[in-house]
C-alpha cells in the first residue's frame, strides 16, 4: 500500500471521529402545566382510594352472611357477631407473636410443641415405670378387680369451650335499649351529684374539727342510706325514672356444629339450675317464638314486694310513707325473664322484662338485616368474616344525650 493511499484512509479516519465526537443538540422537554400535573395526581389517588363498585346484596344473600342476625326483628339497636373463632385463633396460635406474647404472659403450656404436647416434669416417666392409675379405676395388673371402675359420669369427657364458641356467638340488645341505657345514665348523673354534695359536707366538717376520722365518719354515713334516700326521693332519679326502667331485650346466641346442638343447648341449660334456689321469688314460664320453642324462669317482682312490706317498717325509718308506697308499687310491676331455646342451628338465650318483648322473627324481611342498617357489610360479602358490629344512630344519641357524667 503506498503512502498517497494510506494518508488517504488516515483522513477519512479523522474525519468520522471528529463527526461522532461532536455534542449532540440538547432537546429540552416542554414542562407540563400545572393543569395536566393535577389531573394526574388525582386519577392515580382515585385509584387507590375508590373502592371497586359493589353490588348490593339482596336480603337473603346477606343474611346468609351475618347469621342469627336474620332471626332478629327491624327494630334491634346494637348486634356484635363474632364468626369462625376457632379458626381464626388456630390461625392466631400459628403466628410467632402468640408464641411471644404467651412466653411473655406465662402461657407456654397453651403453645403446641411442634413434636407434640410440652410435657411437665411431673409427666415425665422414668423407664419401666407405669403411669400411676385414676382414683377409682382398675390399674394395669390390677386383676383381684378390687377397684372401682369409673361410672358413665366419669367416662364422660368434658366438653369443649369450641361447642359454644367456635362457630358464631352473637349478641344483640333489642327496642328502647338506647332508652334504658340513658336512664342508667341519669341515674348515674345524679348519684355523682350528691357524692359531690356529701364530700364537701364532710369536708365542712374536717375544716371545722380538724380531725380526719371526722371526715371519714361523715362521709361513710352520707355515702350509705343517705345516699339511696337522696336517689329515691329526687325528682330526676326517684320513683318517677324507676317506673321507666325495664331491662330492654338481649340476645345471646350460639351457633353449634352439625350433630352437636343437643349437647350445646344442654350445656346452656345447665347453668338454668340456678333459679332453683329462688324458691317462690322464680316461676317458670315458656313460649314460642321464631319457629323455636323457649322456656326458663320469671323472677318475680310481686314476690319481691311482698318482702318489702314486710319490712315496711325499717324503711320508714328512712323513707316516708308516700316513698315506701311509690317504691313498692313499682317493684310489684318489674319482672325479669331469662329463657332458652334453640332456632334453626342456633342455641338462643333471651333475656328481658316481658315475653312481649322477647321476639324473633322467622322473615328475613321482617329482620334486621332487610333495609338499610346493615348494608355497609355488602363490600365484604366475598370475604371471610370475622366480626360484625352495628349500633343504631337513636340509640347513640340517646346514650351520649345523658352521658354528662358530671353535668348536674
Amino acid at each position: 500500500m503506498d503512502m498517497k493511499y494510506k494518508a488517504s484512509l488516515c483522513g477519512v479516519v479523522v474525519l468520522f471521529g471528529a463527526i461522532s465526537c461532536k455534542e449532540k443538540e440538547k432537546t429540552v422537554a416542554t414542562p407540563p402545566d400545572d393543569k395536566t400535573v393535577v389531573e394526574k395526581v388525582t386519577d392515580a389517588v382515585k385509584d387507590v382510594v375508590t373502592p371497586a363498585p359493589v353490588a348490593t346484596l339482596s336480603d337473603e344473600e346477606r343474611a346468609a352472611k351475618l347469621g342469627f342476625a336474620k332471626f332478629l326483628p327491624k327494630d334491634t339497636e346494637m348486634v356484635m357477631s363474632v364468626y369462625n373463632s376457632e379458626k381464626a385463633t388456630d390461625k392466631l396460635r400459628a403466628l410467632k407473636l402468640y408464641g411471644l406474647l404467651a412466653s411473655e404472659f406465662g402461657m407456654e403450656e397453651m403453645i403446641p410443641d411442634e413434636d407434640g404436647p410440652i410435657l411437665e416434669d411431673d409427666d415425665i416417666l422414668e423407664e419401666g415405670e407405669q403411669e400411676p392409675a385414676e382414683p377409682g379405676v382398675l390399674a394395669e395388673g390390677d386383676a383381684d378387680g378390687e377397684g372401682d371402675f369409673p361410672d358413665e359420669d366419669q367416662m364422660m369427657e368434658e366438653p369443649s369451650p369450641w361447642m359454644l364458641l367456635g362457630q358464631e356467638v352473637t349478641i344483640a340488645m333489642g327496642d328502647t335499649t338506647g332508652l334504658q341505657a340513658a336512664n342508667m345514665l341519669t341515674l348515674n348523673r345524679r348519684m355523682s351529684y350528691f357524692q359531690a354534695k356529701m364530700i364537701g359536707k364532710a369536708a365542712q366538717t374536717y375544716a371545722k374539727t380538724g380531725k380526719m376520722e371526722d371526715f371519714s365518719d361523715e362521709l361513710e354515713q352520707s355515702m350509705g342510706e343517705d345516699l339511696f334516700k337522696n336517689l329515691l326521693q329526687d325528682s330526676e332519679s326517684g320513683i318517677g325514672l324507676l317506673k321507666k326502667t325495664e331491662m330492654p331485650p338481649m340476645y345471646i346466641a350460639f351457633r353449634a356444629k352439625d350433630g352437636e346442638l343437643e349437647q350445646a343447648a344442654q350445656l346452656v341449660n345447665e347453668g338454668m339450675a340456678i333459679f332453683g334456689m329462688f324458691g317462690e321469688m322464680v316461676a317458670p314460664v315458656d313460649f314460642e317464638t321464631g319457629g323455636g320453642k323457649f322456656a326458663g324462669f320469671k323472677v318475680l317482682g310481686s314476690e319481691f314486694a311482698k318482702l318489702m312490706e314486710e319490712g315496711r317498717e325499717d324503711m320508714e325509718e328512712q323513707l316516708d310513707p308516700k316513698t315506701v308506697d311509690g317504691l313498692i308499687d313499682v317493684i310489684s310491676k318489674k319482672n325479669l325473664l331469662v329463657v332458652t331455646g334453640t332456632v334453626a342451628d342456633y342455641v338462643v338465650v333471651m333475656i328481658g322484662g316481658s315475653e312481649e318483648s322477647l321476639k324473633l322473627v322467622t322473615d328475613i324481611k321482617e329482620s334486621v338485616v332487610a333495609g338499610d342498617a346493615l348494608k355497609f357489610c355488602d363490600p365484604f360479602a366475598d370475604k371471610e368474616l370475622v366480626s360484625m358490629v352495628y349500633g343504631g344512630n337513636e340509640m347513640w344519641e340517646q346514650i351520649m344525650k345523658e352521658a354528662s357524667g358530671l353535668s348536674s
